[in-house]
Order: structure tokens, then C-alpha cells, then sequence
């Protein structure tokens, strides 16, 4: 199969092993953008809204996958689901009559540290023993409630750019997507503080809230090909005012609280391991 480098080239990946066909639903736009590049088929739910429940490769160039109506998904004789939601559980069992971990394998990826915290949360799928759970850092295994779920840990992971940084803009940048909604989740609150000390950028979906004037702004969200291209540790898309381009910027905000992670959305080495999440082997 024929597959994209970062750099827009194509490679060529072979294997003895069978290609599955992988049922998932377009989440986490970085994060699928590195999982599609595997050597599977990819079948992402769209419809006409192109809404959460039907988001497809949402424009994306992924030749490896392939949007199935939401109605003919039944037919679509997944390998294997990979979950991303509680709800998704129901939705591919109503979808496909097929019973995930039962009547169909399925792993469950938990991008999220587990909330509202530690000690007062136990994980959706912590009851049963016949879907995986998979965390994308071991921080987030060791403080969630799994039960008798088995889990692994796979880290997010992008296709490696190679060494892009300069530093040479005195500007922080941060990707966090919805910072006016996710305010305390995100650490949004955090950057207006952290801008009287330095100017920072913020890309992702709906940091346009933020306004684009003065030291804090909102540039909005980049597609995930134009990332290697251009962002701070490689992080998103285009030019700004204050410089050549983010991957400029001097400084990497990482304003999350919790272990949420957010690697998958920029792009470079900075001795960091290389893209982990890439496929499903």
C-alpha cells in the first residue's frame, strides 16, 4: 500500500501480516491524522452534518481512508472498532449489529486523564474484560480506575518532520482547541497572564474567541498537512505578523492541567520520541 511521508511524498509499506479493515469515528482530528497512516483500510462514519457523529476525513487527505455513509456502515464488515467514546460502544453495536468486543474486536483509546479526578472517577469500560483499554500515557493508566479492563499505553504520536525549531521569534505558542469553553480544562486561563511576559499564539479550533490583536491571540485552527510545514516545534499553519511562522516561536506553551496530552498536534524533534500512534499494528 501506498501511504504519505510528512513531506508530501509517497512510501511504500509492506507486510506479511493481514490488512484489517478499522472502524473509527473521526475524534481528535491530529490524532486520527497519525492513525490513518498505518497499512490498514480506514472506514470513518460521515454524514450530512459532518457533525461529531459523522465527521468523515472531514476534507482530509487520507488515502488510506474511506467514508461510509452512517447508513451503510452495517455493511462495511469491520475487522476491528476502535472507541474513542462511551457512547460509541452503543452507536457501533446499533450501526454495524455487531457487538463490540463480542461479537467484533475492539480496543478503546482513552485520550483523556481520568476526570473529575483520580480519586472520584472509575473508567466507563472498567466492568469489562473484553475490550481494551488504551491509554496515550502511563500517567493516565496509573491514576484511572480500569477494573478488570486490560489496558496498554500507546503515546500520541505524529509523523516525524525532522528538526524544524529555531527559536529565532520572541513569541510563545500554544495549540489547545475550544480555550473559551475548555477554559479551566485547557489552562486557557493561564495565557493571558503568561502574555505580559511575552506574546503568545494560540492556534486550534475556535481560539479566534480569543481576538487577534494585542499579546495574547487566537489565529484558529491549521489542517494537519500544513503542520510539519510551519509549526513552532512545528506546530500549525500560517504566517503571522510577528514573524516568519510559528515554528519560530521561542517558546512551546503547555498549559493543559492534568496528563492530557498534546503531542499529536505539533511536529518536530526536540528529543522527544518519534511519532508512536501511527496505524494499528
Amino acid at each position: 500500500m501506498t501511504t504519505p511521508d510528512p513531506a508530501g511524498a509517497a512510501t511504500t509499506v509492506t507486510s506479511a501480516a493481514p490488512r484489517l479493515r478499522v472502524l473509527l469515528w473521526h475524534v481528535h482530528g491530529s490524532w486520527t491524522d497519525a492513525f490513518v497512516r498505518g497499512r490498514h483500510h480506514y472506514l470513518l462514519p460521515v454524514d450530512e452534518e459532518r457533525g461529531p457523529w459523522g465527521r468523515g476525513t472531514a476534507g482530509r487527505e487520507w488515502p488510506a481512508a474511506e467514508e461510509v455513509p452512517t447508513a451503510e456502515v452495517g455493511h462495511a464488515e469491520p475487522d476491528v472498532v476502535v472507541l474513542q467514546r462511551p457512547e460509541e460502544v452503543a452507536q457501533a453495536e446499533r450501526l454495524t449489529g455487531l457487538r463490540p468486543g463480542r461479537d467484533v474486536p475492539a480496543v478503546y483509546v482513552e485520550h483523556n486523564a481520568p476526570r473529575p479526578n483520580p480519586a472520584e472517577s472509575r473508567h466507563p469500560l472498567a466492568d469489562r474484560d473484553d475490550i481494551p483499554i488504551v491509554h496515550v500515557t502511563h500517567y493516565n493508566r496509573a491514576m484511572s480506575d480500569n477494573g478488570i479492563a486490560p489496558t496498554q499505553v500507546v503515546g500520541h504520536g505524529i509523523p516525524d518532520p525532522g528538526h524544524r525549531y529555531t527559536g529565532g521569534l520572541a513569541a510563545g505558542v500554544s495549540m489547545l482547541n475550544e480555550p473559551v469553553r475548555r477554559r479551566r480544562v485547557g489552562g486557557s486561563d493561564l495565557l493571558a497572564d503568561l502574555s505580559e511576559v511575552g506574546p503568545v499564539d494560540v492556534f486550534g479550533i475556535g481560539t479566534g474567541e480569543l481576538g487577534d490583536t494585542g499579546p495574547l491571540r487566537g489565529l484558529g485552527d491549521v489542517p494537519p498537512p500544513r503542520l510539519p510545514a510551519h509549526g513552532p516545534l512545528d506546530v500549525a499553519g500560517s504566517l503571522t505578523a510577528r514573524g516568519d511562522a510559528p515554528r519560530d516561536a521561542r517558546r512551546r506553551l503547555r498549559e493543559y492541567r492534568g496528563a492530557d496530552v498534546g503531542p499529536a498536534r505539533c511536529g518536530c524533534r526536540v528529543g522527544r520520541r518519534r511519532g508512536a500512534a501511527t496505524g494499528l499494528s
